[in-house]
């Protein structure tokens, strides 16, 4: 496929937006700064778990997460010096 550039125009000096900022990630950030060394949640789903940790990793924080009964518990854990 031919790539049609004749009708572009390059415009300059617009601005760039700033980037939209979820809330859900924004408040689930907030809560695990909350969360020292030793610390641990539980959440029902692994998707709350994941979610969790993904955020966590975000931050530059130690994370691990284990199964406990019908849920998960994930842990703020001291993150390995390399």
């Amino acid at each position: 496929m031919k790539f049609n550039y004749h009708n572009l125009t390059i415009d300059s000096d617009v601005p760039l937006p700033a980037p939209k900022t979820r809330q859900r990630t924004k408040k689930a950030a907030d809560f695990a700064e909350l969360l020292n060394v030793g610390d641990s949640v539980y959440v029902e789903t692994l998707s709350q778990a994941q979610f969790l940790r993904q955020v966590m990793k975000k931050l530059n924080r130690g994370v691990t997460t284990r199964r406990e009964g019908d849920g998960y518990r994930v842990w703020r854990v001291r993150k390995n010096a390399k």
